[in-house]
């Protein structure tokens, strides 16, 4: 069978055609499931950013952040009449696990050989805020009526701190709740920079007189836990 010239040139013509409209489909393909790969790229990496984010620990603070922060005193003290009322650390600084030694006391300097307080199941609270992250650590005290003998110038009347929180509302976030799960399961505190105020609510009942009088003062410290 002969072809024509013209048959031929059609042929070629149409052949390609064919051959150009694959190539750019098949370009159009690639670049489709190469995108597709790059998204999923791109996805993989923020699910990996979220989840190490969510797994970090709470104590987890920067220690060039920490170093900004300067402790001021570690004890301080103040008078209402004949009490005093000292606040103490023994440390401006411990180290995570370090047991924190936080106690608070008050004095009687009167000119009576020794007096009587009335006050709750403590005549020290605690309030506790860590600055770096902005928590707050409450204290609770039982409402229960107790008496405390105290001596002129004697053995004063002193409360060690203990970990025993009172909740704060408004801080009810993950990062917070696992930094309260650190703070009680473990020894020590979490690192970061600590200020502390401590107070007395106790009242003295004086012979003849049918009202007590109420002793309310204020003492503030701060120290820092490091790595």
């Amino acid at each position: 069978m002969v072809l024509s010239l013209g048959h031929i040139i059609n042929n070629r013509t149409q052949l390609t055609k064919i051959t150009s409209s694959s190539i750019v489909n098949t370009g159009a393909l690639l670049g489709r499931e190469e995108l597709k790969i790059r998204i999923y790229f791109i996805v993989l990496v923020l699910m990996l950013v979220l989840l190490i984010a969510g797994c970090s620990t709470s104590d987890k603070i920067d220690s060039k952040e920490l170093e900004k922060f300067e402790v001021k005193k570690k004890t301080d003290e103040t008078v209402q009449d004949d009490f005093l009322f000292r606040l103490v650390s023994k440390k401006d600084q411990y180290k995570k696990g370090e047991k924190i030694i936080l106690y608070g006391e008050i004095v009687y300097k009167g000119d009576k050989e020794e007096v009587n307080i009335n006050h709750a199941s403590s005549a020290i609270f605690f309030n506790i805020r860590e600055d770096t992250r902005g928590y707050e650590i409450g204290y609770a005290v039982k409402d229960i009526g107790l008496t405390t003998t105290l001596y002129r110038l004697g053995s004063p009347y002193q409360k060690q701190y203990t970990k025993n929180i009172v909740n704060t509302p408004g801080n009810e976030t993950k990062d917070y709740k696992g930094f309260m799960e650190d703070f009680l399961n473990n020894d020590g505190f979490p690192p970061g920079y600590y200020k502390v105020k401590g107070h007395t609510d106790f009242s003295l009942s004086s012979e003849g007189e049918l009202e007590q009088k109420k002793y309310n003062m204020e003492a503030a410290i701060d120290f820092k836990v490091v790595e």
